[in-house]
């Protein structure tokens, strides 16, 4: 073990020491419920406020075994919170809000009538889980294929999802009289869903129809500084009550920040003297922006306060984590460790940290074998006749690309295992990066990828493409052993078994 592991793995210990006795305490809900007059195929809770990370995702939605169309289970909970039931017939989906608080025991009778689900309820917190025809999330495709230039149009479809929602509420909370904090949490439901929504056709309008939107981009902002004024991305009240349309807008600002920063400067220096100038005056020339992780703390920091930056800092280890975005992870999770002792997220978050920490120290063996000369190497042509010689899966991928990350590490390790011995081999073409020779060996080691490696000029990269037929990335060919090609009956997402039977008919 290297030094600098020892030190993570002390420094991760520490953190542990710490937090072992800090986590909230917790509560239990027990739902038990019963589908009457359609067959159940499957049921799950969602909840929208906790996070995890990749490996530990499935705790974000509780799937719940069923028995004779019965379900049952129980539900660890802290605060009071909006959880989503979603159950599968043969007929389709259907949902329904929960509101979980502490010690509920909820009996759900369900039935299916008119492609509607109904409920009755029954039990203790009963009186906060009758059916309520309101949804987390609206249908939006309706408004979003419209394409308006101005955003009244869009606005007012919009308000009129609040109009209908807010008076189910009230109407609820009159009829039921339900908890105060079902009531605060539902309240701010409504009015953040108008938010977070309307941003979404924003985005929507201004990626989907650019000119149109930059001739009136004056008043999408307007409605959006407007909305924002009135119902502000700093709302402990919201955030403590979990709502679901309030963590969704949090989540979303921070990349459409980003963007703005980024892509509506006129001035590229003063951007990164603004945003990165303490680190230029630590580092000087040699420092290198980043504009993932550390502009995205940076973000948090600036905008974010208290419990709500606390929640934010673990979505940003989550999406790091998803997406293998290494830089400044480290030294930013240390010094969050440090600023958070009692963060809750600390213990949740240190196995999947300790661990991606130990895969960045991974070194390079002998099966990883980079092609030299690469700046000679223009034709696929070239490129084949310096690996060919065995059955070769090549993989078109780039250290930017999500899909293919997530291919790699769903798959590379599994289908190298079933072809150990066998005279079958891998080349790794990385597309579009030709100035991130850094990134793209840090992932190599990461990854463990064992094989051919080049960072392609974009003339070698046209040309693979246009010979393998790739629209996108990842792409798949098979290279046989005298040079020649056979296209992959199966690309992103990749279907493992039908590549290895396909690479298994090349070897016979």
């Amino acid at each position: 073990m290297s030094n600098r592991q020892r030190s993570i793995h002390y420094f991760l210990f520490c953190i542990q020491l710490f937090t072992v006795s800090t986590i909230a305490a917790q509560h239990i809900v027990k739902i038990n419920g019963k589908l009457e007059n359609e067959t159940l195929k499957y049921a799950s809770i969602e909840f929208t406020g906790r996070i995890y990370p990749p490996d530990d995702d499935t705790k974000a939605e509780q799937i719940i075994p069923i028995k004779n169309n019965r379900f049952s289970t129980a539900i660890e909970i802290d605060d009071p919170e909006i959880a989503i039931l979603y159950l599968e017939t043969a007929n389709g989906f259907f949902s329904q809000p929960l509101f979980l608080a502490k010690d509920y025991q909820l009996n759900l009778k369900l039935s299916i009538q008119n492609n509607q689900l109904l409920l009755e309820t029954t039990g203790i917190g009963a009186n906060d889980n009758r059916r309520i025809d309101i949804q987390t999330d609206h249908e939006l495709k309706p408004i979003v294929d419209r394409l308006d230039p101005l955003p009244e149009s869009a606005y007012l479809d919009l308000r009129k999802f609040f109009i209908k929602d807010s008076i189910a509420i009230e109407n609820y909370i009159q009829t039921y009289q339900p908890s105060e904090a079902f009531k605060t949490a539902w309240r701010l439901q409504c009015r953040y869903s108008l938010v977070y929504e309307y941003i979404l056709i924003h985005e929507n309008r201004r990626t989907r129809i650019p000119s149109a939107y930059a001739e009136n981009k004056k008043y999408w902002k307007q409605t959006k500084y407007d909305l924002l004024r009135d119902n502000p991305i700093v709302n402990e009240k919201a955030f403590k009550a979990k709502v679901p349309a309030y963590l969704n807008l949090i989540e979303r600002i921070i990349p459409i920040v980003k963007d703005s920063i980024q892509n509506e400067r006129t001035d590229p220096i003063a951007f990164v003297n603004e945003w990165f100038g303490e680190e230029i005056k630590k580092e000087g020339k040699s420092f290198r922006p980043d504009s993932k992780n550390l502009l995205t703390k940076k973000i948090i920091d600036r905008l974010f306060t208290g419990d709500i930056r606390d929640y934010l800092y673990a979505v940003l280890f989550k999406n790091a984590l998803t997406e293998i975005e290494m830089t400044n992870l480290e030294n930013i999770y240390k010094a969050y460790a440090s600023k958070y002792p009692d963060s809750k997220y600390l213990p949740i978050f240190n196995r999947s940290m300790q661990d991606f920490f130990d895969r960045t120290t991974r070194r390079f063996t002998p099966a990883m074998k980079f092609i030299e000369g690469r700046d000679t190497i223009h034709t696929f042509k070239q490129l084949i006749q310096l690996v060919k010689g065995k059955t070769i899966l090549l993989d078109m991928w780039g250290t930017w690309c999500g899909p293919c990350r997530s291919d790699i590490s769903k798959h590379s390790a599994i289908i190298k295992a079933h072809f150990k011995n066998k005279p079958v081999d891998y080349l790794y073409v990385a597309n579009l990066e030709e100035e991130n020779e850094k990134g793209w060996k840090e992932l190599i080691s990461y990854y463990q990828m064992e094989g051919y490696h080049i960072l392609a000029s974009a003339q070698l990269t046209k040309d693979i493409m246009t010979i393998v037929k790739g629209t996108g990335y990842p792409t798949y060919a098979i290279i046989r052993p005298d040079g020649s090609i056979e296209l992959s009956k199966t690309q992103y997402p990749m279907n493992r078994e039908v590549l290895i039977q396909q690479i298994e008919e090349l070897l016979k």
